[in-house]
């Protein structure tokens, strides 16, 4: 069955053996492109992986006109995946993108898209060439109003990824979307509703849920922020994503309130943390030690980690109202810029920043 699937790949008019041939060429570089792209989400992408055979080889699939539709769209989609990696490698040795490559990847993405249609029996799926379509246009050619476009139209789709970033956008105002948190509490809805079908997804959209009730105008009842973090901790449980940061998101919000039996959580997020980072926190919280935390917070090596770092400490120091290590935490946010840190600064507007 799956020979003769393949078969159908390639035009009437070639010989069996070329065609039989020229099936086998793109299922090889398809699944070398599909091993190196599991690679990339379990975080183990060599820095020096090299794609250039299987782009190689798709490109003279693609150029030597022997394949029908749904043919190409497989060898587009593949290749589309393979520059899409080969800037995931150089990200990964922090080294600048190849802009050659993401065009090209885009061009590609755009033309599975245009086609419309998944090929299940060959992994293309068109959300995902849109969602990493958005990523490709954020990451490496530094236009946000372009990858937003690209994740409206997947989560119009309803893919998990870009219901989440077409949830923030609505909070953060980024790319152009208008600011809406009634519709981000829909989308991120969606993608809970999903349960873990999309990695911890669904946690983090109630998560997200819970920080937009409780920092923005939603008139939503202030206890409902709390239920959508116990939602998100049940799906946590369920499929064994850490769970330190959401405990520590739930100390804030009950000390927010005064709730005297908020150290349960500080102890549940020391039992749970399992980053340094993590542990930082808890001793930041417990013991307030201000040189400390902001030389953990220097030693992150990502800008989204920095801000996170920034906005609990700038929450903290809001509830002890301690304005002058507020005011350093937003500036050092303010710095970073809305890109990593986007959705903490739209929250900070609550306490007047």
């Amino acid at each position: 069955m799956i020979r003769r699937f393949l078969l159908l790949l390639a035009c009437a008019t070639a010989t069996s053996a070329a065609r039989a041939d020229l099936a086998d060429d793109l299922k090889g570089a398809a699944e070398s492109v599909k091993r190196a792209k599991a690679q990339w989400s379990q975080g183990a992408l060599p820095a020096d992986i090299d794609l250039e055979p299987e782009i190689d080889a798709l490109t003279r699939i693609i150029d030597g006109g022997k394949l029908n539709e749904s043919g190409r769209v497989v060898a587009l989609y593949y290749r589309g995946d393979a520059n899409l990696l080969v800037n995931a490698a150089l990200a990964g040795a922090n080294r600048p993108p190849n802009v050659d490559a993401a065009r090209e990847a885009l061009g590609d993405y755009d033309r599975v898209i245009k086609y419309g249609k998944d090929i299940a029996d060959w992994g293309v799926d068109v959300s995902n060439a849109a969602y990493y379509a958005g990523w490709i246009a954020q990451r490496y050619l530094n236009s946000i109003p372009l990858a937003y476009s690209y994740w409206e139209k997947c989560a119009d789709m309803g893919h998990s990824g870009c219901l989440l970033a077409a949830a923030e956008a609505r909070v953060t105002g980024v790319g152009g979307v208008k600011v809406d948190p009634e519709a981000a509490l829909a989308m991120n809805t969606a993608v809970f509703n999903s349960g873990t079908n999309y990695g911890c997804g669904g946690a983090y959209a109630a998560r997200n849920n819970a920080l937009i009730i409780f920092f923005t105008n939603t008139k939503r009842p202030a206890g409902e922020a709390l239920e959508w973090l116990d939602r998100s901790k049940r799906l946590f449980d369920s499929n064994g994503c850490a769970r330190a940061r959401f405990d520590i998101i739930e100390y804030l919000m009950r000390y927010s309130a005064g709730d005297p039996k908020r150290g349960t959580q500080l102890e549940l997020a020391a039992k749970h943390a399992a980053s340094d980072d993590d542990r930082a926190v808890v001793r930041y919280l417990a013991k307030g030690d201000e040189e400390a935390f902001r030389a953990r917070i220097a030693r992150n090596p990502t800008k989204a980690g920095k801000c996170d770092l920034h906005f609990i400490a700038l929450w903290n120091a809001e509830v002890n109202r301690n304005g002058g290590v507020a005011r350093d935490h937003y500036k050092a946010m303010q710095d970073i810029g809305p890109e990593a840190c986007g959705p903490e600064l739209a929250y900070a507007r609550k306490f007047g920043r």
